[in-house]
């Protein structure tokens, strides 16, 4: 039996193999195991639009032009895309 001391509220909990350590996590007795969404491109966005519009994304074209814009003009270009 593989096991891993997981800190919980002051306590230790065995990672055990067959599982239990995921069925604590459903019931919420173990915190920081999952994420509380799907990690996806579309939430990542949103985050970069919203928390940092203003900041430049900066690349280089294969031509060797260098090709900058924002985290807000990306999300508006997709959002204008995703409704097309």
């Amino acid at each position: 039996m593989c096991s891993t001391p997981r800190p919980s509220d002051g306590a230790a909990i065995q990672s055990t193999v067959d599982g239990s350590n995921r069925k604590k996590a459903e019931e919420g007795l173990v915190k920081g195991l999952m994420q509380n969404q799907p990690l996806l491109l579309s939430s990542l966005l949103k985050h970069a639009d919203r928390f940092h519009s203003e900041t430049e994304i900066v690349s280089r074209t294969v031509g060797g032009e260098i090709h900058r814009h924002t985290y807000g003009d990306a999300a508006r270009r997709t959002r204008k895309l995703a409704d097309a």
